[in-house]
């Protein structure tokens, strides 16, 4: 079974009859009905565009500028926040005190946590301000 195929027919199981009278609605008001394939095909473009480092058309992100680098580290103080406020939802079991070295451990093992998540996750935060310091600094 091809790609294409694929996501029909698990949309099918899903909502048997549906996807044909959407379909039927969709060209009877002049619209064009796309293939799940040609989806997938649209959607891994746009990543590999993301992953070349071309957010937009025209845009470059260079990674090694201090601009880059410094949008980096506001993603990861947004995201470091993130995890300790979760991890402020968590009660600890008491077993152990851990003193105050314990705690300066686990904050040091926490940021590096974040700071890994944030490097391999391509959340996009960075980049995003990436692009609108540019265009700020630029005049643009």
């Amino acid at each position: 079974m091809e790609i294409g195929n694929l996501g029909s027919a698990r949309l099918n199981l899903l909502n048997p009859g549906t996807e044909n009278a959407a379909a039927a609605r969709l060209a009877s008001s002049g619209g064009s009905v796309a293939s799940f394939e040609e989806i997938l095909r649209r959607a891994g473009s746009s990543v590999a565009e993301a992953g070349t480092g071309n957010a937009l058309p025209g845009t470059q992100i260079d990674k090694e500028s201090e601009l880059y680098k410094q949008c980096l580290e506001l993603e990861i103080f947004v995201v470091k926040n993130l995890v300790n406020s979760m991890r402020s939802t968590i009660q600890k079991a008491g077993l152990m005190e851990q003193g105050f070295a314990g705690d300066i451990y686990e904050d040091m093992l926490f940021d590096e946590y974040t700071r890994k998540l944030t490097e391999n996750s391509g959340f996009g935060m960075a980049e995003q301000a990436y692009l609108q310091m540019s265009r700020i600094h630029e005049g643009g």
